[in-house]
């Protein structure tokens, strides 16, 4: 298995905690692309309403596990 399977496996199974760089922001559905730095990239929506507009290069806290 690849070190970014691995890490996705792992990401996968325990959830995540921690920073991510924004890449994209869907304004229509409010969720955010992400780059986590184990270099998976996934969308996520916010937990809280903010009103910081996101901005691609941001850098957030994320935290949660892969929807089912």
């Amino acid at each position: 298995m690849s070190d970014a399977a691995e890490t996705l496996a792992m990401v996968s199974e325990s959830g995540y905690f921690g920073p991510a760089r924004v890449l994209d922001v869907d304004a229509d559905s409010h969720r955010v692309r992400v780059l986590l730095d184990t270099s998976v990239k996934m969308w996520v929506t916010p937990a809280l309403p903010c009103p910081h507009a996101f901005k691609w290069g941001d850098t957030v806290l994320v935290a949660g596990r892969p929807d089912d």
